[in-house]
C-alpha cells in the first residue's frame, strides 16, 4: 500500500464516536454501542463540508435523543452535538470552526445586500 492511499485509507474510515449516556441520554441496553459520525470524506475546512458533518451530526442525535419531552431532547441533542464536536481531532476541529466561521460570514453578506 503506497503512503498517500493509506492515509486516504484512514480518513475514508475516520468517525466520531459520541456516547449517548455522556450527552445526556438515559443508560440502557440501547444506548451501550454508542454512535458513529463519519468524516473522513469531507473537507471540513470548506462551508460545504462542514454543513454535511452538521447535517450529519443532527440525523446521529435525533436518533440518539429519540421520543423525549420537547426540553429534553434538545438538551440531549445539544449534549451530543458537543460531544461530537470535542471528539474531532484538534486539526479538523480547527477547520471545522474555520468553516462556521467562513459561512456564517458569506450568509451575513448575502444578507447585507
Amino acid at each position: 500500500m503506497t503512503r498517500p492511499f493509506a492515509a486516504a485509507a484512514a480518513l475514508a474510515v475516520a468517525a466520531l464516536f459520541v456516547s449517548p449516556v455522556s450527552a445526556g441520554a438515559p443508560s440502557g441496553p440501547s444506548w451501550d454501542a454508542g454512535y458513529r459520525v463519519a468524516y473522513g470524506d469531507l473537507e471540513l475546512g470548506t462551508i460545504e463540508g462542514g454543513d454535511r458533518l452538521d447535517r450529519r451530526i443532527d440525523r446521529a442525535s435525533r436518533t440518539a435523543c429519540g421520543d423525549r419531552a420537547r426540553l429534553i431532547e434538545s438538551q440531549c441533542r445539544e449534549a451530543f452535538r458537543n460531544e461530537a464536536i470535542a471528539n474531532l481531532p484538534v486539526a479538523r476541529r480547527d477547520d471545522y470552526a474555520r468553516s462556521r466561521s467562513a459561512g456564517i460570514q458569506a450568509r451575513a453578506a448575502v444578507v447585507a445586500r
